[in-house]
């Protein structure tokens, strides 16, 4: 079975965790933020050092006490430039971190809203669908037509895309479309494996006292039976395979059902965590 999928993020030491993948996400920004931060101090000393410090300390001429008041109001002045930098770099962080987090919630509440649409109209397709495997067991094939159209599938008077939409108004349109298609293939073979039963059964009854019949018209009467005996097992044998063509569809409308009711347990379990997030 197919495993929801997950970011694998690296916690600060190198190593991969699955654990809690936003918590390691948040530390790395966290880190990456305060390395800017303290590339700019650098920066700024640096700066300071080279453009005013040196210069001061090799001057020949003597140094006053408003040179190093001067020096040290500019390097005041930086250490508040520095600040006031790192306080609105952080902001901008909070702001990009708010917008990421309300585009989440905005896709995950929106595939919420679409699974919680089309998983009603799966279910009715898998129960609609499943009614006619019952079908797949018979041997004479006698009122099997008809047993279709008591179901809802090839109604007299209407036609097979409408039997199906009435069926199955709720469900998605492709969804519709492959359980049409699948039926269609079970109730023409069904159609044709009844007509031959009872072209056989016919056939025989006619015969049930041979030496009514002269020889050429027996013949003939016999050969038609043996055509109808062989279009029996050839339509037995393509509704059969028609009738497990349905069972696969139905298999894959299931998968598709447990994939959407997972995949709609992690979005709500994702959502509550952002939430749980916001009351701590």
């Amino acid at each position: 079975m197919a495993t929801p999928y997950r970011a694998v993020l690296p916690t600060l030491d190198g190593r991969l965790d699955n654990a809690n993948p936003e918590r390691h996400f948040a530390l790395m920004k966290l880190d990456q933020g305060l390395g800017i931060i303290g590339l700019l101090v650098l920066a700024t000393a640096l700066a300071l050092l080279l453009t005013i410090g040196i210069p001061i300390s090799v001057s020949k001429d003597s140094v006053e006490l408003k040179d190093w008041l001067g020096f040290a109001g500019n390097v005041m002045g930086a250490f508040v430039t520095v600040v006031a930098a790192a306080i609105a770099w952080k902001a901008v962080q909070r702001q990009i971190a708010s917008q990421h987090v309300a585009t989440q919630l905005g896709v995950m509440t929106r595939e919420e809203d679409r699974i919680e649409e089309l998983l009603p109209g799966l279910r009715d397709a898998v129960h609609f669908a499943s009614g006619f495997l019952t079908y797949r067991v018979l041997r004479g094939f006698d009122g099997v037509v008809e047993a279709f159209q008591s179901d809802g599938f090839g109604v007299q008077g209407s036609t097979y895309a409408k039997d199906v939409e009435s069926a199955l108004s709720s469900t998605d349109g492709a969804t519709r479309l492959r359980v049409e298609q699948a039926l269609y293939k079970c109730y023409r073979w069904a159609i044709h494996a009844e007509a031959a039963s009872q072209g056989i059964r016919i056939g025989s009854a006619q015969i049930a006292n041979p030496f009514e019949w002269d020889a050429d018209a027996l013949r003939k009467k016999h050969a038609e039976i043996d055509d109808h005996r062989s279009r029996f097992a050839q339509a037995r044998e393509q509704f059969g395979k028609a009738m497990d063509a349905l069972e696969t569809e139905i298999i894959t409308i299931k998968s598709k059902i447990s994939l959407y009711e997972r995949r709609l347990d992690l979005i709500r379990h994702r959502i509550e965590g952002f939430f749980a997030d916001e009351d701590e």
